[in-house]
């Protein structure tokens, strides 16, 4: 008995263990505080709350997206239980990641047997943009489980049931609309495989479909008034390639130069590319031809990424945008090592795909989970530290909320007061979310004003002059206003904590400085001092 056949048919099992519990942690670990709210998963929590308590609110997003209707469905009764906190925003995405690493397990192994199904999962479980995205409370969050669904109905050769999934999904994200080409052509494969004649219903079908979704999404991003900021010129598909691989390792995150980025990825490349070869050449000799159609359906959904939005649609701010593209990559992969694994009916071939499972398990689900933590949550880890270092032990914004509601339980002000945020994007909605049912809270300046503001001037202009005359009112009525301490002066900051000095006497002015949060309030003013009667005369 060899070495193989020594190898216990448990190490599989015990190597995905280790994976879950380092996974989940990554996950899960101080959600509520890493990284710190946005603005985005704010504005999602305050449009929930208002049609919990059926209030106006808004149905597109501050990118011009209609809002997702599956995130506002998953996040409305966590809100309604726990109330606007921090948790309540990326519960919902935090139980969509691990979901999705669910049904990746289910969907692989259909597709590609036990080992696969346990790769398929472990990829998604593991890759660190689907671990980082799992944190954010947003809609692109979900995503991954909307790919994978799409892929389980493309599997089963329902044309009807793909397309109108295909439609729902557009209302989670519009990138979601590359969800047709990416599994489109297993679509067409499995309905012919599974049912004769099936391919010509589903083309028939397709035709209908895209007749009904294309022209729709045409209206819709029609009204996104940020669509052209989003959009690059098409380059060389090698700078895709390379940009992809950045997304998927997770690496050189912060390089800007093309070159370097180029000299960097030539391993994935390399890797990549002979895995791709060699995958689809044994996928061939078993005549897997549903799986040459997964592959070539990604292959094709990535031409179409980089034709419709350019190679530097995955760096930096934009990976978000890169979502819809995880289900993909995970299935893909599995797929391919899957095809490469010993294969056959004998105790010893089983033994070993297992074990050569195992191995690849454990050695590229590390390196995964060890870029996701020093590439993808360490900066935002760090900056926890640093808050934890100066006492919050909490977000910033927490904090702020916290302090202003027991400063109004110890003064007993009747009513909301408002509360003046320095601008939207900065602080203004997470503070609004926070504070929800407890004040009204205003920002001084949107975020398109403020990206404005950012060249200095000698003065203020008369529309700002008026903004700050709003923020001392707001004072003088027993409000609040908050600043982001050391800001420049050209984007609020300086002028909030100026103006207050210049209006008010020092004795007045209440101030607390948060992390980088600065709270102002103002003291009742002293009471007249009776002026003492003249005697009278004699």
């Amino acid at each position: 008995m060899n070495w193989t056949e020594r190898a216990p048919g448990w190490l599989i099992g015990v190597v995905v263990a280790a994976l879950m519990v380092a996974g989940l942690w990554l996950r899960l670990d101080r959600l509520e505080g890493i990284p710190l709210p946005t603005s985005d998963e704010a504005y999602y929590g305050i449009q929930t709350w208002r049609l919990l308590h059926g209030e106006p609110f808004e149905a597109r997003t501050t990118s011009g997206n209609l809002l997702s209707p599956l995130f506002v469905a998953s996040q409305a009764p966590i809100l309604a239980l726990t109330g606007p906190t921090v948790l309540a925003l990326r519960l919902p995405a935090a139980i969509a990641g691990l979901a999705a690493v669910a049904v990746a397990f289910r969907l692989g192994r259909r597709m590609f047997g036990l080992e696969g199904g346990v790769i398929a999962s472990m990829a998604m479980l593991c890759m660190p943009a689907a671990v980082v995205f799992s944190r954010f409370g947003c809609e692109f969050s979900q995503t991954p489980l909307v790919g994978l669904i799409a892929a389980a109905i493309a599997w089963s050769g329902r044309a009807g049931w793909f397309w109108a999934w295909a439609g729902f999904a557009l209302l989670v994200h519009p990138t979601n609309i590359l969800l047709l080409p990416l599994f489109w052509p297993l679509m067409i494969v499995r309905a012919a495989e599974t049912r004769p004649g099936g391919w010509r219903a589903a083309v028939l079908t397709s035709i209908v479909g895209g007749l009904c979704i294309l022209p729709a999404f045409g209206w819709w991003i029609s009204g996104n008034p940020n669509l052209d900021g989003y959009r690059d010129d098409p380059r060389a598909i090698g700078a895709f390639i390379d940009s992809f691989g950045r997304f998927v390792t997770y690496t050189d995150l912060t390089e800007t130069d093309e070159e370097t980025l180029s000299r960097h990825s030539w391993w994935f490349r390399i890797v990549a590319g002979a895995l791709l070869g060699a995958g689809s050449a044994a996928m061939a000799r078993r005549r897997r031809w549903d799986l040459l159609a997964l592959v070539a359906g990604v292959l094709l959904g990535l031409v179409a990424f980089d034709l419709a939005a350019g190679a530097r649609v995955l760096n930096s701010v934009a990976m978000r945008y890169g979502a819809v593209l995880i289900a993909p990559t995970a299935l893909v992969a599995a797929a391919l090592v899957s095809a490469l694994l010993p294969s056959g009916s004998t105790p010893r071939s089983r033994r070993l795909g297992r074990l050569s499972a195992a191995v690849l398990l454990a050695s590229g689900g590390w390196a995964a989970l060890g870029s996701t933590a020093e590439n993808g949550l360490r900066p935002y880890q760090d900056d926890w530290e640093a808050r934890a270092s100066t006492g919050l032990d909490r977000d910033p914004y927490s904090a702020t909320a916290r302090l202003i509601r027991r400063d109004l339980k110890r003064r007993g002000q009747p009513g909301a007061p408002t509360i003046v945020a320095q601008d939207q994007f900065v602080n203004g909605l997470q503070h609004e979310y926070l504070m929800l049912g407890s004040a009204r809270v205003e920002p001084m300046f949107t975020l398109f004003e403020v990206w404005a503001m950012r060249q200095p001037s000698d003065g203020l202009a008369p529309e700002v002059r008026a903004r700050m005359d709003r923020v001392l009112d707001v004072l003088e009525r027993g409000g609040y206003a908050v600043a982001v301490a050391g800001s420049p002066r050209d984007r609020g900051g300086g002028l909030i904590a100026e103006a207050i000095a210049d209006r008010f006497e020092p004795g007045r002015i209440r101030s607390w400085t948060l992390g980088d949060q600065q709270i102002f309030r103002l003291e009742p003013p002293p009471p007249p001092v009776a002026s003492r009667p003249s005697p009278p005369r004699r």
